[in-house]
């Protein structure tokens, strides 16, 4: 029996604690007390915080207790920790080093600037006067948001002076580190890419076109949908710039996925985000799977265990679509909400995850991601499907919002 060390216990972590567990792995969990389901599900729980990264390595540091990998998935915070404590340990991992390139935004961008890459002018800024200075050098419209977060929290399109001030302080608090970065907003087609490194060696094969609503001031993301509508051309564009950055990095193992910017009239691609992770939002355990028919997750295991998947040795991916499609409600109080459950009887959805709601709730502002009420995986032949089993969605579901400026509905674009 092999004995796997899964760093938190939050739903995310539901997916990979499940693969190990039915490769017959021994499954340890630690995270702190709490609703977490990884607790009751893992064979054993270690009631530590996930950042107690030296008691985590004493706990098992001289073969106190047995383990032969140390795994997490779908949490940029959790990343380094794995690495460090792998390291520590004489585990396979990802790197250290690696993982903070992967988790902050001013150290990535250097990096792919190093290499040739093209990147968004930008700047790190450490006041809300360098925030504003640097606006004004960049010029308008530019994005403030900070160098680690998650969920797109504390990122702000920025079109005038005046918003500066609010932004910085807004990206300064969601910061783990309380660091900013100012970055010239790139207009462009957006889309997602994820591979799997194995043995150092990067496997791309999943693209995606990603959605944004379209909101004032913030960039929340409403589907990922798979296969991208794009062409082989600008698939092996993103294949060949993600490649040199893992050819650069060398992580052994592991998720990886980056979000792009098009830019059509000049020709340039864009990196905006990337992780050595699975995507969230169902993207890496659902979607991916759906559309490609290739499930990661085991895989993900093994490699942490110290074994070869030989990932690169698969040929036919199926070749099918799947997405997640999400809506959001205004701020104000709920005035009625049908059709959640009719949803699911719609051919092709797959599954829904609805945010607890009823009539007389209060909604908040929309921030970030997890402002999102509803995230539902649906499944199709093609894409031309999916807009259909979409279009059944909007008509299906009706929540109307008391506002200040009416009633609304809920925002599906």
């Amino acid at each position: 029996m092999k004995y796997l060390l899964v760093i938190g216990g939050g739903d995310n972590q539901i997916p990979i604690i499940n693969a190990a567990k039915k490769l017959g792995c021994y499954v340890y969990v630690v995270t702190i007390p709490g609703k977490y389901p990884g607790i009751d599900l893992a064979d054993e729980w270690i009631n530590l915080s996930i950042f107690e990264k030296d008691a985590i390595v004493e706990m098992f540091n001289g073969g106190r207790k047995k383990i032969d990998g140390v795994i997490s998935d779908q949490s940029d915070m959790a990343a380094p920790i794995v690495a460090y404590i792998a390291e520590k340990l004489n585990l396979p991992n990802w790197g250290y080093k690696n993982a903070l390139y992967f988790t902050d935004k001013v150290l990535m961008r250097n990096l792919i600037e190093q290499i040739g890459l093209p990147v968004p002018q930008n700047r790190k800024v450490n006041s809300i006067e360098e925030a504003e200075k640097a606006s004004q050098t960049i010029g308008f419209p530019v994005v403030i948001k900070p160098t680690n977060s998650f969920s797109s929290k504390g990122i702000t399109f920025v079109k005038k002076q005046n918003e500066v001030k609010d932004a910085y302080k807004l990206a300064y608090d969601s910061s783990r580190t309380h660091e900013v970065v100012v970055e010239k907003y790139i207009q462009g087609k957006q889309y997602f890419s994820q591979g799997f490194v194995s043995n150092y060696k990067l496997n791309m094969y999943a693209f995606s076109d990603r959605y944004y609503y379209n909101l004032d001031n913030c960039f929340i993301p409403y589907t990922n949908a798979f296969p991208a509508r794009i062409d082989k051309v600008l698939e092996n564009r993103m294949t060949d710039s993600f490649r040199k950055i893992i050819d650069t990095l060398r992580p052994k193992f592991g998720h990886v996925w980056a979000e792009w910017i098009y830019d059509e009239i000049f020709d340039e691609l864009y990196i905006v985000e990337i992780a050595i992770r699975g995507g969230g939002a169902h993207v890496t355990t659902d979607l991916l799977p759906l559309a490609y028919g290739v499930d990661t997750q085991p895989l993900l295991v093994r490699e942490a265990l110290g074994e070869d998947t030989h990932f690169y040795d698969y040929k036919d991916f199926k070749r099918n679509a799947a997405a997640f499609y999400s809506f959001l409600l205004p701020e104000g109080v709920i005035q009625s909400i049908n059709g959640l459950e009719e949803a699911l009887k719609i051919p092709g959805v797959v599954c829904a995850e609805y945010k607890p709601m009823k009539v007389g709730d209060h909604t908040e502002k929309i921030m970030n991601k997890n402002s999102r009420y509803g995230l539902i995986v649906i499944k199709g032949n093609n894409r031309d499907e999916l807009d259909r089993i979409w279009q059944q969605l909007k008509n299906t579901i009706n929540i109307s919002v008391i506002t200040e400026n009416g009633l609304k509905n809920a925002i599906w674009d």
